[in-house]
């Protein structure tokens, strides 16, 4: 790798690390050429994703396949952006999954490596939840309910797991809505998304 892309890709893996995305540069063979700190707490994480002798691979034979197809679709230059897109679902359905973006490069120098984003959503998530905590001053209780309102449970689910009646549920709920602007659980998430 040249001085000058070697400098780049430093630039690049610092920003993404700033912003909470892992990037790893790999060739054609997934062999790792380089990584950035985000990427290795990502896949130091319990997921389905393994850097074992240097590799990138996923875990199960089926997400290698897609892997491997994405990775084929990003090399042709010829591709949909979804088809350069990988979910990875987490074994735990309560967690949010991990996307992984592939971009090959181009330039003599790179020619055959690809560039994987991956951003764990679980984790984007929560700091999403504690910068809407922090930008509406919302109240401990009110975070926690927050961090509830945004999954996938029912209210009856959100108070038996908070352990409050659905009355006092539905006052968190209000008080929430009218600090964040927001009148259902789709803005709230809608909202929620556009928070970086």
């Amino acid at each position: 790798m040249d001085l000058t892309l070697s400098s780049h890709l430093d630039l690049l893996f610092k920003t993404l690390d700033r912003m909470n995305r892992g990037a790893v540069l790999v060739d054609h063979n997934l062999n790792i050429i380089a990584r950035n700190l985000e990427a290795k707490r990502v896949l130091l994480a319990p997921n389905r994703i393994s850097m074992a002798s240097g590799r990138f691979e996923l875990t199960g034979p089926d997400l290698q396949k897609e892997l491997i197809s994405a990775l084929e679709a990003a090399l042709s230059g010829k591709q949909q952006i979804e088809e350069r897109e990988l979910i990875i679902e987490r074994e735990d359905e309560f967690l949010r999954p991990i996307h992984i973006e592939i971009m090959a490069q181009s330039g003599e120098t790179v020619r055959g490596q690809l560039l994987l984003l991956i951003t764990d959503l679980e984790i984007d998530w929560t700091m999403k939840l504690s910068r809407a905590t922090s930008l509406f001053k919302l109240t401990t209780k009110e975070q926690d309910v927050l961090q509830e309102l945004s999954g996938t449970k029912s209210e009856h689910q959100i108070a038996e797991s908070l352990q409050i009646s659905l009355n006092t549920l539905r006052s968190h709920r209000k008080n929430i809505y009218a600090k964040l602007n927001v009148s259902s659980r789709l803005e709230l998430a809608l909202l929620l998304h556009r928070l970086s």
